[in-house]
Parts: structure tokens; sequence; C-alpha cells
């Protein structure tokens, strides 16, 4: 009989470190029912811990975290300063930005009243000064920080996570104090922060794409966003349903009718 430990484990978190295969390494386990440790990539990961803040995840983000008695050391070891750095340079925020979803499908745009409307143009825009932020929220690669570059990254990262945190129930309530309902932000065109950062796993860098190449973090991020498509705020989903599937049951909103959606922008004066 397997002990209670075992029981927990997925087949993968079962094994050695040290004799996973390759082909091990490319595979991304999914915990089924009373499962709390599995690996991603080869990568040992668990339930997101709680933290001071909050102990459930935002619904529809992603809830796990590398193992930090197994995880997170060799996750650290994927980082590569340059690799990310260039990476960033890209600015993959501001494409975020640009493909974001612009369309309500829960809430009647013409229904909204002149002031409810002008609160709401002026959150979009704080999501367009703030992109970089959310980005790194759905985004939150593991840093080694053994290095001033990388310790230099993960204070400006924690910075930035910190202000963005504090200010974003604000911005809301300031939409809700002009007459926003506050179900709006349920919402995948009004961005909303997970209360707790979800984690990328890069892959191992002996993993081959098509060509024969490791794969590119340009490369591992598009497949990651189109897994998962609540990193960049649903903007990947394939339908809307998929877009609200994550919808608790205890929330009084529904999908609208599909003609409802048609022409039912998110703003009319900001694109």
């Amino acid at each position: 009989m397997r002990s209670g430990s075992l029981r927990r484990q997925s087949p993968l978190a079962q094994v050695d470190s040290g004799s996973l295969t390759v082909a091990d390494t490319e595979v991304t386990e999914v915990p089924g029912p009373g499962i709390s440790s599995w690996r991603q990539y080869g990568i040992l990961m668990t339930f997101t811990p709680s933290s001071d803040h909050t102990v459930h995840q935002s619904a529809g983000f992603p809830d796990y975290a590398p193992n930090k008695a197994g995880g997170i050391q060799p996750l650290k070891q994927r980082f590569i300063l340059a690799d990310i750095q260039a990476l960033l340079a890209t600015e993959h925020w501001m494409t975020m930005f640009e493909n974001r979803v612009k369309r309500l499908a829960l809430h009647s745009y013409s229904a909204l009243a002149p002031r409810a409307r002008m609160a709401l143009d002026k959150y979009i825009r704080f999501m367009e000064e703030n992109a970089s932020g959310f980005w790194h929220d759905g985004h939150w690669f593991a840093i080694d920080t053994s290095t001033q570059g990388g310790a230099d990254m993960q204070r400006k990262r924690k910075r930035q996570w910190d202000a963005l945190a504090r200010t974003v129930e604000t911005k809301q309530r300031e939409c809700v104090a002009e007459g926003v309902s506050s179900t709006i932000f349920w919402e995948a065109a009004y961005w909303s922060l997970p209360w707790k950062p979800c984690y990328w796993i890069i892959m191992n860098p002996r993993s081959l794409n098509s060509h024969g190449s490791p794969y590119s973090l340009a490369e591992q991020l598009d497949m990651l966003d189109r897994r998962e498509p609540a990193r960049v705020q649903w903007s990947t989903a394939n339908s809307d349903e998929e877009m609200v599937e994550y919808l608790p049951k205890s929330v009084s909103v529904s999908l609208l009718p599909e003609k409802a959606r048609q022409d039912n922008p998110a703003s009319r004066t900001y694109d």
C-alpha cells in the first residue's frame, strides 16, 4: 500500500529529478483529485501557497507554483538573464494591451450612463499605463538573484507588483462610485489583477522544437498564453463561452445572447 504522501503525488512527481528523461521534462501534468504534487516540464509543482493577503487565487487564474522543497531551485537554473532581458525589451505587455478583449459579454454598453462610460474609459487608460505590471503578474518567472542583474530585476518587479496591487481595487471602486456595477469587472475587457502571481514555468533547454532547436522564450510564451488565456486577460480565448466559463456560480451575471454581444464595445472612445 502506498504511503499517504505518495498517494498525493502524480506519477512523475514520484520520480527523482535526476532520473527524469528529456521526454519526461516535456510533459505538463494536470493534477487530479487529491493530488498536491506534480510536474510541469520536469519542475516539481504544488498549488500556490497562501500569502499574507489571501488564501485563494482569483477565479480563472492559474493556481500553481514551483515546490519550494524541490522545484524552485531547478527552475531558477533555467533563468538566463540576457534571454529574459531580450524578451522584456520587446514589451509583450503592449501587444497584450493592443490585442485585449474589446467587447462586453456580460453587460450592455448601451445601458451604461455617460459618467459610467467615462469612468471605464479612465480605467482602460489605467490598464494601458500599467500593462507591464499586469503582464508580469500573469507571467511570473523565477529569477536567479545570485547576480546583481537578477537581484535588481527581482526588486523592480516586486515594487511594481506591490504598487499595482494597492491601486487596482482603488481604481475599480472609483468606477463603482460613478455608477458602474461591480460585476462589470468580471468582464475580460476590464482587467483584473490575480490575487497571487501566476508562475511561468520555463521549459527544459534540452527540449527541442520542430526545427531541432531549443524553444525560444517567445515560442514558450505563445504556447503558454494559448493554453492559459487568463494570463493575457483572456485575449487568446477561443470563444466568449471559454472566456466566462470560470465565473463562480455566485456571480449574478451571465453571457448575453449572441446578437446582443455583436455591437457591444467596452468603449466607444478608447480603442
